[in-house]
């Protein structure tokens, strides 16, 4: 995720650039836009991270919650600032929604991930671990 975050942060800086550049003046007005839906991938990196999470659990349906309140708070929040601010509304929206979906596997993945058969391999001695290895 902190690869995810350094590239974004890359990228908004590089959009007034690669914009002109790439796809010429006329879209030059869309910048923000573009700027918000580069944020918008940060939380959805975690995301994907959390799913595989959850279905290698054995929880494969629960990130189904939070997709599905992820579309919920994105359609209510473009059917309310689309009126009002036009087109960057909806990339804001796309925003809201995926920490929305964020915030929701991550406390499903509290619930049902228990970490401790992972504290027990991972910080272990070459005795402990030569005793895991003949017990197979």
């Amino acid at each position: 995720m902190l690869m995810t975050v350094l590239l974004a942060g890359l990228l908004l800086v590089a959009i007034p650039v690669i914009i002109p550049l790439l796809l010429g003046q006329s879209f030059v007005p869309a910048e923000p836009i573009m700027a918000v839906l580069v944020l918008a991938q940060i939380p959805l990196a975690g995301i994907v991270i959390l799913t595989q999470s959850l279905i290698g659990a054995g929880v494969p349906g629960k990130p189904l919650v939070g997709e599905l309140a992820a579309m919920t708070v994105t359609a209510v929040t473009i059917l309310v600032l689309l009126p009002l601010y036009g087109p960057i509304a909806a990339a804001v929206a796309n925003l809201i929604g995926n920490f929305v979906s964020l915030a929701v596997l991550i406390y499903l993945v509290r619930k049902h991930i228990n970490r401790e058969p992972v504290a027990r391999y991972v910080f272990i001695g070459p005795k402990r671990a030569i005793q895991t290895l003949r017990s197979r």
